[in-house]
């Protein structure tokens, strides 16, 4: 079961910074319900006002391994964003920050359930069945997260977009490393 046109629409949103998949998920799942608003910069400016000058990490290689450091910006352009993560992020924080940029009566909220965990597999089934759409997050060989969102879920087979490289692919759900957190762009009741 997938989202109708999914595979069309999701690749015309693509990450635009380092480490910025969790705004540029969010904006995937916009964009595909036919929002033009919030993009993933309007959410990363939000994300500036409310972390500001401690609220960035970059990358730094050390040998042959890549570490992350927090540094301190003061009154970044969103160009000179692309360069840089959010340690303060997480899915809680990017939610309340979409949802605060929302268009009014858009009939859609991002919510992000207490049991996902214990749950997973359900809210990935429900949310195909109610056409919602829904990210969700895989842990990388190297202990960070990206998050995906997912176009389609048969109960084996999992389908995700990758805003990072724009492919998409599908696997057998027990073979990709999820953390078994999402969140769904629901209906608002």
């Amino acid at each position: 079961m997938e989202l109708p046109d999914a595979r069309n629409k999701f690749p015309k949103v693509q990450q635009f910074g380092w480490a910025w998949c969790i705004p540029a998920s969010f904006e995937v799942l916009l964009h595909y319900f036919g929002f033009s608003k919030p993009t993933q910069k309007d959410m990363v400016a939000q994300y500036d006002k409310l972390f500001g000058v401690d609220g960035y990490a970059e990358p730094f290689q050390v040998g042959n391994q890549w570490k992350i450091r927090s540094v301190k910006l003061t009154n970044p352009t969103i160009d000179q964003l692309r360069n840089y993560g959010f340690p303060k992020a997480n899915f809680d924080v990017f939610k309340d920050i979409a949802n605060s940029l929302l268009p009014d009566g858009c009939g859609r909220v991002f919510e992000h359930p207490a049991d996902c965990a214990a749950r997973f597999e359900h809210y990935l089934m429900e949310a195909m069945q109610n056409q919602d759409g829904i990210l969700s997050v895989k842990t990388n060989p190297d202990g960070n997260c990206h998050i995906l969102p997912v176009i389609g879920y048969d109960g084996t087979d999992i389908t995700v977009y990758d805003p990072q490289t724009g492919c998409i692919e599908t696997k057998p759900l027990n073979s990709v490393p999820f953390n078994r957190d999402c969140i769904i762009f629901k209906k608002n009741a």
